[in-house]
């Protein structure tokens, strides 16, 4: 994975690399929200999305005055907390998990004053999951990545408020495409969902 995310940097330094002085860099911090969304069958239990750590670097090369390309590295947290009932009574399961991702996005950058601007950007990404525990009611956390595809691709759209084109307050949204399952049961289909808050400082 070390080597997939180097790669990755050296390429994304190369292409912008063209052109230093349309690039700029960014960093962001904060917290998100995140699930799995279940589709193709009828699921038991009651479930809660987990909230957690989201932290990134990226870098931004402008293509005109408004728009850019960016992309970069995050951290995320995410899981689920379920509750079954069962004949000894609730069963309380929570799921943490950790990746990385990859996002490449297509932005637009809008200065609505000298001081303050929106900017929407949107694209894929792709995700790479190196821990996954599961807890059922007291019991020690289990490591289930053996039972989990490592690998994920979706689609993420956000959009920020910008103040003296320095800081910014991102929303957005991660939508996962793959089924995570590694063994599938019957057609329910597993996939990740996040919504996160973040502030962000560009240089």
């Amino acid at each position: 994975m070390k080597k997939l995310i180097l790669a990755a940097c050296v390429a994304l330094a190369g292409t912008f690399g063209l052109n230093a002085q349309k690039l700029s860099y960014r960093a962001e911090v904060g917290a998100n929200m995140t699930a799995k969304y279940l589709t193709g069958g009828e699921v038991p239990g009651k479930h809660k999305p987990n909230f957690g750590l989201r932290t990134g670097l990226g870098l931004e090369y402008k293509l005109s005055p408004q728009m850019y390309l960016a992309s970069g590295l995050n951290y995320r947290m995410g899981g689920l907390n379920s509750k079954f009932e069962t004949p000894k009574g609730v069963l309380k399961v929570e799921r943490k998990e950790h990746n990385f991702s990859l996002p490449i996005n297509f932005g637009g950058r809008f200065q609505l004053s000298n001081s303050f601007a929106v900017s929407l950007e949107g694209g894929p990404f792709l995700a790479y999951t190196f821990s996954s525990k599961v807890k059922k009611g007291d019991a020690k956390a289990m490591n289930v990545l053996k039972d989990r595809k490592p690998f994920e691709f979706g689609l993420g759209l956000s959009v920020a408020a910008e103040f003296q084109k320095r800081y910014y307050l991102r929303l957005g949204t991660d939508f996962g495409l793959t089924d995570t399952q590694k063994h599938r049961v019957g057609k329910l289909r597993k996939m990740t969902d996040e919504v996160y808050l973040t502030f962000g400082l560009r240089f």
